[in-house]
């Protein structure tokens, strides 16, 4: 067992090390081949490497580096060092990534968390250049066969994420519209297609980060099917939360050898701006309250009912309960409307068996309420009250995401209990699921 966790150690820092290489052609500090905990730690230790690595992934996150000092002052020479090790973490902690202590580094020291922190900033560069940590995917639902306005059409659907709409009662210029997104899935596309791309997300949950996964898009437009599916007991029509769940206990469980990871599910609504518990059992659906804090993980929702689960069964069964417990109800546009959005948490705690160092992420795969345009769902009466409260979240959500995007200074959290209680996680990792429907398009 010992030597299998020492097999296993070996691996993963044979893995940083490769990308240091890969990533600093000036990384000559470290020996060739597989080095040891020791020669690994000795040729970072005065922070050159990372700090040149750091600043390839994220250019000027450390704006002055000391390079190799050519004096007979050893003094001055590690006080440099030093301050190129303190910039490195300081920029790292800032990034919200892994981090590790300076003492790992030094003589005695334990290398695992240098190497969580290096894989850690492998994973984030791998997610930039695959397209950044704001991702937008469309997905067009087949023909409705029930609809009979039909006011736009999916004329052409590009490759390269751009899908072309189409208005027949328009002509010339204003008959075509054209958008572009990561990724557009046509109306053949499966769920397992729709999965596959959000691979590389739920691997950082395991490492450590704070994911948000949604799914957006009219009333009636396929966000639940893509997120949750049609039938929990056929497999091929599992939405990105059941596959997830699933990637992330196969993950957890390759990895026992070294960390020990513990998994416990939450599961909410937001419903007309009050935020209630999907797990209750007594039926009773009291109000809860949001304490968002400093710390980085979690739901910061402490009197939801925390579950703990074991595999993706545990979790299935938990989902059937909260979609049970859900508001729903009927529009002109869809008979069975969703009124809220509702937010289904991973809590993932991990423990390295050799090192005792924790690492915790958290996925939140949210299903949108769908928008609405109030005279075309005509609802009234309490139904008006639902839409109004979710135009006006999904606004909010706009807004923040907007703000995100432009790294503005102020990002307005507080304008709707959806991004209070996603507040920990919609800076770090997201993807949004366009949904879109092929025939039926009345904004």
């Amino acid at each position: 067992m010992a030597m299998r966790k020492a097999e296993e150690a070996a691996s993963r820092r044979f893995e940083a090390v490769e990308w240091l290489r890969k990533m600093d052609r000036g990384a000559v500090d470290i020996p060739l081949g597989e080095p040891s905990e020791e020669e690994f730690c000795l040729a970072l230790r005065n922070g050159l490497i990372l700090c040149n690595v750091l600043n390839k992934v994220n250019p000027g996150a450390i704006p002055k580096v000391f390079k190799r000092v050519q004096c007979d002052n050893r003094a001055q020479s590690a006080i440099q060092y030093f301050e190129n090790m303190r910039n490195f973490l300081v920029a790292v902690n800032e990034m919200k990534l892994l981090t590790f202590e300076a003492s790992d580094i030094e003589k005695g020291g334990s290398s695992f968390k240098v190497v969580d922190c290096i894989l850690c900033l492998k994973a984030y560069h791998e997610w930039k250049l695959a397209g950044g940590c704001i991702r937008v995917y469309c997905r067009v639902r087949p023909t409705l066969i029930n609809i009979s306005d039909e006011r736009s059409t999916i004329d052409y659907i590009g490759e390269n994420g751009s899908i072309i709409i189409k208005n027949p009662h328009k002509q010339g210029r204003d008959a075509r519209k054209i958008f572009s997104f990561n990724r557009v899935f046509g109306m053949n596309s499966t769920q397992a297609e729709v999965f596959a791309d959000t691979k590389s997300l739920i691997r950082s949950v395991i490492d450590g980060y704070n994911v948000c996964i949604f799914a957006y898009g009219q009333t009636g437009s396929g966000k639940t099917y893509t997120m949750s599916g049609a039938n929990l007991s056929v497999a091929e029509t599992w939405g990105v939360s059941y596959r997830s769940l699933n990637y992330l206990f196969d993950i957890s469980k390759s990895r026992t050898s070294i960390v020990n990871y513990d998994v416990s599910v939450q599961m909410v609504e937001i419903y007309n701006e009050q935020v209630r518990d999907l797990l209750v059992t007594d039926g009773c659906m009291r109000r809860l309250d949001i304490r968002n804090n400093s710390q980085l993980n979690g739901l910061n929702i402490p009197d939801a009912k925390l579950v703990a689960v074991t595999c993706t069964q545990d979790v299935l069964d938990l989902m059937k309960a909260g979609l049970a417990n859900r508001s729903v109800g009927a529009t002109a546009l869809n008979e069975r409307s969703s009124r809220s959005h509702s937010v289904l948490t991973i809590h993932v705690k991990g423990k390295e068996l050799a090192s005792g160092s924790i690492l915790k992420g958290c996925l939140h795969l949210v299903d949108l309420a769908g928008s609405e345009r109030v005279e075309k769902s005509e609802v009234t009466g309490e139904r008006l009250k639902e839409a109004q409260h979710i135009n006006r979240s999904l606004s909010a959500l706009g807004d923040v995401i907007s703000a995100l995007a432009q790294k503005s200074s102020h990002i307005p959290y507080r304008n709707s209990k959806l991004t209070q209680v996603l507040q920990d996680s919609l800076g770090i990792y997201f993807l949004f699921i366009l949904q879109w429907l092929s025939t039926f398009f009345y904004y």
